[in-house]
This record gives structure tokens, sequence and C-alpha cells, in this order.
């Protein structure tokens, strides 16, 4: 077994791949932090050349059932989506036009295309090798699918490890160096203990998605299919969730049901939802059960199904 995780590291670390993904991870970091220069840039510009509008002129009389109502559509609509306030926020804030290091940190894992390229590097990494014929090798110099799948697992989990730890400092230490660790406008400076828990959290949820990813090259085998299927998963995932909160939200409308009442919507159990709704510093409980609930279900799942294909199918 030490000399399988042995072999997979130097593979690993020898793998132009490898090098190529991390570079483009930090990129895309890059080019996040660009856009934000750009929209600080922007919102400058505006707030140079606006006027204050005389508000007297506009005054209308809202009923109050009218407020009541856009409240409850407002919160219902917040959850229909499985979106946590926090998450919202964070969106928003975004387009202020203001930032600092910790916010653009607590930001590196949902607004960057580091999951599309946690995928690819794996599929190359373990689908590419059942192309290749080294996984066939492996099984017959007698190391058994339970030892070269750990093996694997333990690699793959590590690089995406690596590549998002990476995107954390570029992410911090550039704009940092831009807008300074914390800003007055986004209130006051982040504790150690929040910024701790923030990257337990993260890194968990990050070791679940990569356990999918593994999973997806041990049971298509073949790298462009892999690729593929990592893909579309991480593009379009999000809509299947989407589409099972809305069959909620109307079966609860014609219940004359709450979903506020409900525990939790289907999309909050979509690990890309829970990585952006926990890309914060402040957590509830709820939100901490839910989010290592998520993580244990993905990696369980996926560690499962992928082992037991990987055991049973032949290898050619």
């Amino acid at each position: 077994m030490k000399n399988l995780i042995s072999a997979e590291f130097y593979k690993m670390t020898k793998s132009k791949s490898f090098i190529v993904c991390n570079i483009v991870a930090c990129l895309s970091v890059l080019l996040i932090i660009a856009c934000c220069l750009l929209m600080e840039w922007a919102m400058n510009i505006i707030d140079e050349n606006y006027e204050e509008p005389d508000s007297t002129a506009y005054e209308t009389e809202v009923p109050d059932y009218m407020d009541e109502s856009i409240e409850e559509t407002a919160e219902e609509d917040v959850y229909m989506f499985g979106v946590s306030e926090g998450s919202m926020n964070a969106q928003m804030q975004l387009l202020s036009g203001t930032y600092d290091g910790k916010f653009i940190l607590s930001q590196a894992f949902s607004f960057t295309s580091i999951q599309t390229i946690i995928a690819i590097f794996i599929s190359i990494f373990i689908a590419g090798e059942f192309s290749n014929g080294t996984i066939k090798m492996q099984v017959s110099r007698g190391y058994t699918r339970n030892k070269i799948f750990f093996a694997k697992m333990i690699a793959g989990n590590f690089a995406g490890l690596f590549m998002a730890v990476i995107t954390c400092i570029v992410a911090f230490g550039i704009s940092s160096l831009i807008w300074g660790v914390n800003n007055p406008k986004l209130g006051t400076a982040v504790e150690a203990k929040d910024i701790v828990m923030f990257f337990v959290i993260q890194i968990l949820l990050n070791a679940a998605i990569t356990t999918m990813f593994i999973s997806f090259s041990m049971i298509f085998r073949n790298l462009g299919l892999a690729i593929a299927m990592s893909i579309i998963v991480c593009s379009c995932g999000s809509m299947v969730f989407m589409v099972a909160d809305g069959i909620i939200y109307l079966i609860c409308s014609l219940a004359d049901i709450s979903i506020r009442k409900l525990p939790f919507m289907p999309s909050e159990l979509w690990i890309l939802t829970t990585i952006a709704n926990m890309s914060k510093y402040s957590f509830k409980t709820k939100d901490i059960i839910m989010s290592l609930g998520v993580m244990a279900g993905y990696a369980g799942i996926f560690g499962v199904i992928g082992n037991r294909i990987f055991n049973k199918k032949d290898i050619k």
C-alpha cells in the first residue's frame, strides 16, 4: 500500500497536467480580482456622477398588506433556491465595488472555477491510466483493487487540496495587497477561529466533491467521458435541484404551507450550493450540520459506488 501511494504521488508531481491545472486555478483567481477592480472603477465613476433625486416627487403610500407580502415572498424565494442569507450577501457585495483580502478569500471556493479544474485534472490523472494500461499493469502485479482505489483516492484528494490551498493563498495575498486585509466599510475584522472554521468546512467539502470526480473516473474509465461528465455535473447539477425546488414550492403553494417550515430545500443538498452557502465567516449551527451532512453523504455514496464498480468491472 505504501509503495502504491508513493507511486501515485510521484506520478502526480511529475505530471505536466498537475502544473498546468494549478497555473489555470491561479489565473482564475486573477480573473476574479480583475473583475472586482473593474467593478470598483465603475462604481467610483457612478458615485462621482450621482445626484440625489428629489424623493418628495416620488412619494407614494404602500398598503401594509403589500409590505408583508413582499417580505414573505422575498424570504421564500431565498429558500426556494437553497441560497443562504450569507451567500446572497456575498453576491451583493461583489456588485458593490467594495472589497478586501478576507472577503476575496471567503469567495475563493465559490466564485472561481476551481472545482472544474480539479475535475479535469482528476480525469487526466486517473481515467487516463485506464487508457494507457497503467491500472491493468498494477492489478497484474498482484495489488488488490481496494488498495489501488484507496491509493488513488488519497493522491487525488491531496491534489484537490493542494489546488484549493494555492487558490486561497493567491486570492488572499493579491487582494490584500490591493485592498488590504480588512476594509472598514465591510465591518469588523474577522477572528482567527472563524477563518479556521471556514477553511475546515471548505476543505472537507472540497474533499467530498473530489471523491465524486474520482468515482466518475473509476466508473467511466475514459478520459473524454470522465471530463465531460464532471463538467456537465458542475455546470448543470444545480438546475436539477432548482427544478426539484420548484416542484416543492408548487406543492407547498397549493397546500397553503410555508416553505419556511421545511427543514431544508432540495437544492441545499447540492454540494456546489453548500460550498457557496458556506463561503462566509459566521456560521449557524444548522449551517455546520447541513454542510457536514452533505460532505459525508457525497464522500460516502460516491466512494462506495466508485470502489464497488472498480472491483466488479473488468479492466480492458
